[in-house]
């Protein structure tokens, strides 16, 4: 049986796409292996679902765990674990971590690939954490740190693994990568996820969000927005926000003050095992990001579920969500950068709101954009490398 090792910054369980990845691999008759971050976990090395857990850290300080380049507390923790384990295949998520792997693997003459879940160097510069001091501004802005960490890892890579087209674009044309080193494997959800049937047409309709709350989601416009949309109909829609994060509180807040403050509702963190139930409960799916580097080289998961509900899909003018409710005409795109775009954009969804843009949604689901799918392109591309 060939071995594969999974390498992530973070604490296990639970990363959704990590959990995909290592249950397929597992379920194709590989032996999987996740080395992380312990967190408080009761053991330092557990199995969950055929997967073997190995932790670093465990009962430690773990300020001494931060996963910054060439540090010694993470180098000899994955070489001790490499060299045990001899693995047939390495994935190591995103840039990090790369400067203490890449050169266990030339060592041992172990073919490494990235599993780049996002652009995570356009990605800090909407995180609070990595600005919120002059230094890591510094080293952010002026040293450009993290794009000289991802082009390290990128050419010290044998393959790269990207969740949309356009940032597989992006490796090729930054890095001159040869494409046929790279692969789009989206974060696709899996059927058994969704056990119910979709219902269609709530009335009124029923707007929903669900996910991470921060700046970059843009839910302060869609919300004022949405506000105003209300101020001038006679229909009392109804907007629902499931989650947490950064800007929640805020949002809460501008919410209070709002004429139709009534008619939004903050459900707050949910399990995932709920996904289905909380999405059907709604008939559009919104996601009106910001539209950046970040937002236009990654797609959110958040997408494909509601797909997978048969709900239509309201997102802001970005790139690949763009192409892809265009490819399936399963939802409406529109620029959202102000609370009266984010207006317009309901308006138009509203108008154009039918029976077949639902259908249109499940058929995406069910004929594309799903894990079966998506774990095949995996399993080929994986087998290039063992």
């Amino acid at each position: 049986m060939k071995k594969i090792v999974y390498i992530w910054k973070g604490p296990y369980p639970f990363e959704i796409r990590i959990q995909k990845i290592c249950e397929s691999l597992i379920n194709n008759g590989y032996e999987v292996t996740i080395l992380c971050l312990w967190n408080y976990e009761n053991n330092s090395e557990e199995i969950i679902n055929k997967i073997k857990i190995i932790r670093n850290g465990y009962n430690d300080n773990l300020k001494k765990y931060i996963p910054i380049p060439y540090n010694p507390f993470w180098k000899k923790f994955l070489k001790d674990k490499i060299t045990q384990i001899k693995p047939d295949l390495i994935i190591n998520r995103e840039f990090f971590l790369m400067t203490e792997v890449s050169p266990i693997t030339r060592k041992l003459n172990i073919p490494i690939i990235i599993d780049m879940a996002e652009n995570y160097a356009a990605a800090v510069v909407n995180f609070k954490k990595y600005t919120k001091t002059p230094f890591r501004r510094f080293l952010i802005n002026n040293l450009k740190l993290i794009h000289k960490l991802e082009k390290h890892a990128v050419n010290n890579s044998n393959g790269v693994i990207t969740v949309c087209k356009e940032n597989q674009d992006r490796i090729i044309q930054k890095y001159n990568y040869n494409e046929n080193n790279l692969s789009i494997v989206h974060n696709t959800p899996i059927s058994s996820w969704f056990n119910e049937e979709p219902i269609f047409n709530n009335s009124p309709l029923i707007f929903n969000y669900m996910g991470y709350i921060s700046k970059e989601r843009n839910l302060e416009n869609f919300i004022l927005g949405f506000d105003l949309y209300c101020q001038d109909s006679s229909i009392n829609y109804k907007l629902q926000i499931y989650g947490s994060g950064t800007e929640l509180d805020n949002l809460k807040t501008i919410t209070t003050k709002l004429k139709n403050k009534d008619n939004i509702q903050f459900f707050g963190n949910y399990n995932h095992q709920d996904l289905c139930k909380f999405i059907n409960q709604g008939d559009i799916g919104i996601l009106p990001y910001i539209n950046d580097e970040f937002i236009n080289t990654t797609i959110s998961n958040k997408l494909f579920d509601y797909f997978a509900m048969g709900k239509p899909v309201l997102c802001s003018d970005v790139i690949p969500m763009k192409r892809i409710l265009k490819e399936y005409n399963c939802g409406i795109y529109h620029d959202c950068s102000t609370p009266e775009m984010c207006k317009n954009a309901i308006s138009k969804i509203i108008e154009n709101y039918s029976k077949k843009m639902s259908d249109n949604a499940l058929k995406a689901f069910k004929e594309k954009y799903n894990w079966s799918v998506d774990e095949e392109v995996l399993l080929n591309f994986i087998q290039k490398y063992n």
